[in-house]
């Protein structure tokens, strides 16, 4: 398990091999502690591919950037926040 931001972000890693391909599928599972529930409790249901996923919302997402505040993730919350303000 990855211990990030003082351990306010656990991550567990997990991968998936299809054998007939090799392709390898790669998932980051973020554990809910106190400092990020507020994302975890903003989440939405939508519909994808005939199925409904759980899905962070973007005030969520802007949550969990703002832990990294990398030149990307810096983007990404103003691109974020950019959209709230269409709203």
């Amino acid at each position: 398990m990855d211990l990030l931001h003082e351990g306010k972000i656990h991550i567990r890693r997990v991968s998936k091999i299809e054998h007939d391909t090799g392709e390898t599928l790669s998932l980051g599972l973020i554990i809910v502690t106190p400092e990020i529930r507020r994302a975890w409790e903003s989440r939405a249901k939508v519909e994808w591919e005939g199925g409904a996923l759980s899905v962070v919302s973007p005030e969520g997402l802007i949550l969990l950037k703002s832990f990294r505040r990398s030149g990307q993730d810096q983007d990404d919350i103003q691109y974020l926040r950019s959209i709230l303000d269409e709203d």
